[in-house]
């Protein structure tokens, strides 16, 4: 199974480094019933859908790499769900956001997994890693991570 995360540069850079990244976020707590949520959470799917979904994560996270990998163990990871706007539907019927009201657009709830901490010792079998999603790398950071992660590219 094949899962993956956007992150910000800074958790990028500790991952790299090999610390263990901890967030013990409830997101229940701050999102209600929208999400089952605990720490980080982490799509299912490779990078075409990665990419599907960031229309929907938009504005939620920070989409600055992407990360695609298969968990060494899935069972360190929890099932989870959180609820994003629907825009499968909304294409469907051939409206777009504004055509609603800002409550009412369609959401539904999608699977994900979640875990509290992780490390480069919890991935396996890197199958992307997108240095570049929004705004300008150096070309060192790029070459940087690319060196320490080809070891993980199948």
């Amino acid at each position: 199974m094949k899962l993956y995360r956007y992150m910000s540069v800074d958790e990028c850079n500790q991952l790299v480094r090999g610390e263990t990244l901890t967030n013990t976020t409830d997101h229940s707590l701050t999102r209600g019933t929208a999400s089952t949520a605990k720490g980080f959470s982490f799509g299912i799917g490779d990078s075409e859908q990665a990419k599907k979904d960031l229309r929907r994560l938009r504005g939620i996270i920070r989409a600055e790499r992407l990360l695609v990998f298969e968990p060494k163990d899935i069972s360190k990871f929890t099932p989870c769900q959180g609820r994003y706007v629907d825009y499968e539907k909304i294409d469907s019927e051939g409206k777009c956001v504004d055509d609603y009201p800002i409550d009412g657009m369609p959401s539904r709830m999608f699977d994900e997994y979640c875990i509290e901490s992780y490390s480069l010792d919890d991935i396996e079998c890197v199958d992307l890693f997108s240095e570049c999603l929004v705004g300008p790398c150096s070309p060192e950071e790029a070459l940087k991570v690319y060196a320490f992660l080809r070891r993980f590219i199948r």
